[in-house]
């Protein structure tokens, strides 16, 4: 199959974390179309739980669980060079990513590791709060088998 680029993906999800699974489907069936990507199921995997992370993240912080909310998601395939990006817009409360202090990983507790699991797993992450749009930008740079 000859893949014509950039490939785009639309979904509109309630913002209930029941939906998460639908968000982790269409990651794993956008990337499975991409011949000869090397490490499929753990490149997946990251993408999937990155995705389902800043999602729930959504439900919980910005939309404070209020379930009459939508969360607008754009999965992109793009080659120059090749990845996945993952946009994601909801309206809710915004905040500040530049204020948000890292977990202490010396100190174990129960909350608090979102965003370092996003910036652990993807290549980019960026939050550009607007008022009445908020938006997540997740990147990851994907590798085919023979390169390196």
């Amino acid at each position: 199959m000859i893949a014509t680029y950039p490939e785009i993906t639309r979904i509109d999800l309630p913002a209930t974390t029941k939906h998460l699974s639908i968000l982790s489907a269409c990651i794993a069936e956008v990337i499975a179309r991409i011949d000869g990507l090397r490490e499929h199921a753990h490149l997946t995997y990251a993408v999937q739980l990155a995705a389902h992370e800043a999602c729930a993240n959504i439900i919980e912080h910005a939309y404070a669980g209020m379930s009459n909310q939508r969360v607008e998601i754009m999965i992109t395939i793009d080659d120059r060079p090749l990845r996945v990006i993952i946009d994601m817009y909801d309206s809710g409360q915004s905040f500040d990513l530049a204020h948000t202090p890292a977990p202490s990983l010396d100190q174990p507790q129960m909350r608090g590791y979102g965003l370092h699991i996003l910036r652990s797993l993807m290549d980019e992450v960026a939050y550009h709060p607007a008022k009445g749009k908020n938006h997540w930008h997740l990147v990851k740079h994907l590798i085919q088998n023979g390169e390196t």
